[in-house]
């Protein structure tokens, strides 16, 4: 629940987290994706593969995963993995 303490803290953890990912990809990497924020979701697309930016989403879910463990009635996950990388 985000309108409780500890909800807004998970909240701005996992918020600031999609941000840093974001963030890094379009203006780092340089890669177009779509990004779509609503309320207490948002939806992340590549626009075509790249091996670092799919690297850098696996470091991103493996740490949102974590959080869920840790708090796991106030975050819910929904991923989507298409897989045409080669490591």
């Amino acid at each position: 629940n985000a309108d409780d303490v500890l909800g807004k803290q998970v909240c701005s953890a996992v918020s600031s987290a999609c941000y840093l990912v974001c963030n890094t990809v379009t203006e780092v990497l340089k890669l177009k994706c779509d990004i779509t924020v609503k309320d207490g979701e948002m939806k992340f697309l590549l626009a075509k593969s790249n091996k670092e930016a799919v690297d850098l989403l696996k470091g991103f879910k493996i740490h949102i995963l974590g959080l869920k463990e840790q708090y796991n009635n106030l975050i819910t996950t929904e991923t989507e993995d298409i897989l045409n990388v080669k490591d």
